[in-house]
């Protein structure tokens, strides 16, 4: 996936939204919008879920929502 691809979110009972991908976030700048947003976290927890699941992205929904979302969320 990479910036600008059009993808498919779940959104629950068998439906599904469309998103376009706006950027991969970095683990720092996954980090950064926690600490933005004044968001606890353990950032063991967090590196280790980014090993496992892959880097992040931001979406824009259609309804003109951006949403942070991992790789294993979007519908292929």
């Amino acid at each position: 996936m990479k910036h600008g691809d059009m993808v498919l979110l779940p959104e629950g009972s068998g439906s599904f939204t469309c998103a376009l991908i706006v950027r991969e976030m970095t683990f720092k700048a996954y980090c950064d919008k926690h600490d933005e947003l004044m968001l606890e976290y353990d950032i063991n927890s967090a590196w280790e879920a980014w090993e496992s699941r892959g880097p992040t992205y931001e979406v824009l929904t259609s309804d003109s929502t951006l949403k942070i979302v991992w790789p294993d969320q979007i519908e292929s």
